[in-house]
C-alpha cells in the first residue's frame, strides 16, 4: 500500500479477518551419525490450515535457526514456507511472517525443533515424528485492498496439505474445556462475592456491637 493509499483510503472499522495456519516441524533419524555428526533431516513449516494459498497477503516468511547453522535466519518468498536443515539437536525456531501490507506488524511464531520421541519406529527412523501446532493470524480492520488479498480463496498450488492431527476436534475440546473452565471460575467468583457479603455483615454486625458496649459504657459512667 503506497503513501496516497494511505492518506485517501481509512480502514474498515469492525472488521476482523482470521487466517488459520499449522505450523511445526517433521524429523527422522538417519539410522546412524554422519561424518559431521547430524542423526536427523529435519524440515521446519508453517503453512495454511485450510488449503488456500498465503502468497497474496504475506510477503515473506523469516526462520530464525540455531546461530550454529550458517546464514541462520532463512528468508523464503514463496509457498512452501519451510526450511530442510539436517542436524542433531533441539532448538527454538522463531517463524517470523511479514505481510505485504506494511502497515499491518510481523507475526512471530515461536517451535521448539523435536527430533526425538520414544515410540520405537520413530526412534529406529522407520517413520517421521511430526508436530503440528495449530494458531490464528488475526487482521484487525485492515486497508480495503489488504482485505481483498486476506480474502482470496486462491487453493495452494505446491499440493494439497495434509494435516497430521485432527486440529478440527483439538478446537472444539479445548472450546469445551474453556467453558468448562469459565463455568468454574464463574462458581469460584460467585463463592468469593457471596463471602464478601457475608464478611461485609459480620463486620456491620461488629461495628454495631462495638457501638452499643461503648454506648453502654458511657451510660455507666454518667450514671
Amino acid at each position: 500500500m503506497n503513501d496516497l493509499e494511505e492518506k485517501t483510503v481509512t480502514r474498515m472499522k469492525g472488521t476482523t479477518v482470521v487466517k488459520p495456519v499449522v505450523y511445526g516441524n517433521v524429523s527422522r533419524y538417519f539410522g546412524k551419525k554422519s561424518e559431521n555428526g547430524h542423526t536427523h533431516q529435519w524440515t521446519v513449516f508453517v503453512k495454511p490450515f485450510d488449503n488456500c494459498c498465503m502468497s497474496p497477503f504475506v510477503k515473506k516468511v523469516v526462520f530464525r535457526l540455531h546461530a550454529d547453522y550458517n546464514d541462520h535466519n532463512r528468508t523464503v518468498t514463496e509457498p512452501p514456507y519451510e526450511v530442510t536443515e539436517t542436524g542433531w539437536g533441539e532448538f527454538e525456531v522463531l517463524i517470523k511472517i511479514f505481510f505485504v501490507d506494511v502497515n499491518e506488524k510481523p507475526v512471530t511464531l515461536t517451535h521448539l525443533l523435536k527430533l526425538f520421541h520414544t515410540d520405537p519406529d520413530i526412534t529406529l527412523g522407520k517413520k517421521p515424528l511430526i508436530i503440528e501446532h495449530y494458531d490464528e493470524v488475526i487482521f484487525q480492520e485492515p486497508y480495503p485492498l489488504f482485505h481483498k488479498l486476506l480474502m482470496e480463496k486462491k487453493r495452494v498450488t505446491c499440493g494439497e496439505y495434509k494435516h497430521h492431527y485432527d486440529h478440527e476436534t483439538f478446537k472444539k475440546n479445548d472450546f469445551e474445556q474453556m467453558k468448562s473452565v469459565h463455568k468454574q471460575v464463574e462458581s469460584a467468583l460467585e463463592t468469593v462475592r457471596h463471602f464478601k457479603v457475608l464478611t461485609a455483615r459480620a463486620i456491620h454486625a461488629l461495628q454495631e456491637h462495638e457501638k452499643e458496649s461503648l454506648d453502654a459504657m458511657n451510660d455507666e459512667q454518667v450514671d
